[in-house]
């Protein structure tokens, strides 16, 4: 999916660093430190995907995004009389 922002959080020191997917999907990092991260993705309208404490040994990673629910307000119903008008 494109345009999906993701960030990369070292474990270790907090540092964090972000980017976004290509038109293919795809991301990259490069020249990350040794260590454990915590890895989001987020997208407007869609549930973040989280991967916690994961070691740097890992060459890539996929990520799946779900839609998140969508909340609609129901119009509320008429109050008082409602009258029918017939034409002749």
């Amino acid at each position: 999916m494109p345009q999906v922002t993701v960030k990369i959080k070292n474990l270790s020191d907090n540092t964090m660093r972000a980017t976004l997917t290509d038109t293919a999907g795809e991301y990259h990092l490069l020249n990350l430190k040794p260590g454990s991260y915590e890895i989001v993705a987020s997208k407007e309208n869609f549930v973040n995907s989280i991967v916690s404490s994961i070691g740097l040994t890992h060459a890539s990673m996929d990520l799946k995004l779900d839609l998140a629910g969508v909340r609609r307000a129901l119009p509320s119903k008429p109050r008082g009389r409602q009258s029918t008008r017939r034409t002749p």
